[in-house]
């Protein structure tokens, strides 16, 4: 992979200066056209943001991820992101040209910025600067900290002001779930910068536990499962201990939050959900699984909008492990108990139940010589690498030659199959995100996942392999969409084969809705096929 080292471009430093790189977007609707600094956008980012400058390599398309994200790639062991500065700011789709090139930037999370060419490196004198409140508000866009004035001694060429971009703002839009990224600078709304808006809201999922609301930020949840019908008992162990949930390569104790705090409590329905938190980091090994009531929603607040916890409710069950009052209805005067994890989890009853699944020795990789390891069944869709955990693939089937038609059924279920008596739902994975649809081929598959006690079969283009793989080649995958971020969690990196592949979280590859539909959909056919034998 070619790359410049911004180190090495020789520039004079001046202490009332701000080193700048520049580079263009082409204007030419032939964007393989030689560069035309009089007629292409100028932009410019201060040198401390810029990391490198590289190439455009080979990019791993990811689903769902947004126009603006051109796909992730291997940078000497890191992944990537790259995302198009033209579809950030509101222009066409580019093209790959000789002269396009990556600027990767600095920052909590690595980034690359796909620009269509760069001209160099300069020291701008302060007076030439013009980040002042007014400008950026007439400017109207939340990646702007300003514009760089032309220089009355240039030569000819650079004559045109340039937009001064605002690196924080650009990652935030880019890898933030639920940014909208394609804002165009012509048609901004004078909002405050997406960095700020971050700062001053949070997610959280709110739930019921009895009568009583709760709520807990989306920051402190790894994940958001149905309650099993299962489950792996353990021995000696309070009432409010449900057992182990089995949850891919992870055994996870399950709490029964209403019964933990002494509210009154009946029989779990169907819309009770365990609410995943992690023991420690967020991307630690250690988890416990926090059985609730009903999921109610997902809401963004303010601090403004979280109150202390009344003195007067300190004191009673449920409220123990409170550290504020969230208003969560704007309509209705309606508070929900916000959950401190931390101090959740310091209760004996949490460290009982950890302790209890390695006195048992409930593990999902007790008998298994490959503790350091992670196995999954690897497929292909196009040309990238997709990958689902062992323990949710049942089995791997050829595409029968008919499929019966499922009237009414989204677009992507592409009908079910009579397997050994069961009636199988089969999806189209390509469909179910987004991709051009394929002709039927000898390679494809069908990968048969168990969704929450419901099997469902899905086309893929080709199974690959199973593959063990280092738990340390796995990592979180960046955030790029809200539905991207859901359906693709992790990403396995294997930087010495060049190789990335997109671990998907069987749990969410359809929705609940759409898992009801599923369901109903096997039910009818039993049914009717029931009623032609």
């Amino acid at each position: 992979m070619a790359q410049v080292d911004v180190a090495e471009v020789e520039s004079a430093q001046d202490a009332n200066s701000l080193e700048c790189l520049y580079f263009y977007l082409t204007a030419a609707e032939d964007q393989s056209a030689a560069p035309d600094k009089q007629a292409d956008e100028g932009y410019a980012l201060p040198m401390h943001a810029v990391r490198e400058i590289i190439r455009v390599p080979e990019l791993n398309a990811v689903p769902l991820a947004g126009a603006h994200v051109m796909g992730v790639t291997n940078l000497r062991g890191s992944v990537l992101p790259v995302v198009s500065l033209r579809e950030l700011v509101g222009l066409e789709h580019g093209q790959l040209t000789k002269h396009s090139r990556i600027v990767v930037l600095r920052g909590r999370n690595p980034l690359g910025l796909w620009v269509d060419w760069v001209e160099k490196v300069a020291w701008v004198p302060e007076a030439r600067l013009d980040t002042s409140e007014l400008v950026r508000h007439k400017a109207q866009h939340r990646l702007l900290a300003g514009f760089v004035r032309p220089d009355p001694e240039a030569e000819a060429g650079e004559t045109r002001l340039r937009r001064l971009l605002n690196a924080p703002a650009i990652e935030a839009a880019s890898l933030s779930p639920g940014i909208d990224a394609g804002e165009s600078i012509s048609r901004g709304h004078g909002q405050a910068s997406t960095e700020e808006q971050i700062k001053a809201e949070q997610q959280y999922t709110c739930f019921e536990l009895g009568s009583q609301l709760y709520a807990l930020a989306i920051s402190q949840i790894k994940e958001v499962v149905r309650v099993p019908a299962q489950l792996e008992p353990v021995s000696g162990m309070p009432a409010h201990v449900m057992g182990v949930l089995a949850l891919r390569d992870l055994m996870i104790p399950l709490v029964h939050l209403t019964r933990l705090y002494g509210l009154p409590h009946s029989d779990l329905s169907s819309e009770a959900r365990v609410v995943v938190v992690p023991v420690g980091a967020r991307d630690g090994q250690l988890f416990v699984g926090l059985v609730v009531d009903r999921i109610r929603h997902v809401v963004n607040r303010s601090e403004d909008q979280v109150q202390p916890v009344p003195e007067t409710l300190g004191s009673l069950p449920g409220f123990q492990d409170m550290h504020g009052m969230l208003r969560y209805d704007d309509n209705v005067d309606s508070l929900a108990a916000l959950i401190d994890t931390r101090r959740l989890l310091k209760q004996s009853a949490f460290q009982d139940a950890l302790a209890a699944v390695e006195d048992n020795e409930v593990t999902a990789n007790a008998a298994d010589d490959h503790r350091d390891e992670r196995q999954i069944v690897v497929f292909r869709l196009g040309d990238e690498e997709y990958g689902v955990a062992i323990e949710a693939t049942k089995e791997i089937l050829r595409v029968p030659d008919t499929l019966t038609r499922v009237p009414q059924a989204a677009h992507f279920i592409e009908g079910v199959i009579n397997l050994r008596g069961m009636v199988l739902p089969i999806i189209d994975l390509r469909k179910r995100f987004d991709m051009t649809p394929s002709e039927r081929h000898h390679q494809q598959r069908i990968v048969v996942l168990n969704l929450q006690g419901q099997r469902t079969g899905f086309i893929v283009d080709a199974v690959r392999e199973v593959a063990s793989v280092p738990l340390d080649s796995v990592e979180a995958a960046p955030p790029l969409s809200p539905q991207q971020s859901s359906l693709i969690t992790e990403m396995v990196n294997l930087a010495a084969s060049d190789r990335l592949i997109l671990l998907l979280d069987t749990g969410r590859l359809v929705s609940e809705q759409e898992a009801r539909k599923l369901a109903q959909v096997s039910a009818e056919r039993s049914q009717s096929e029931s009623t032609d034998d």
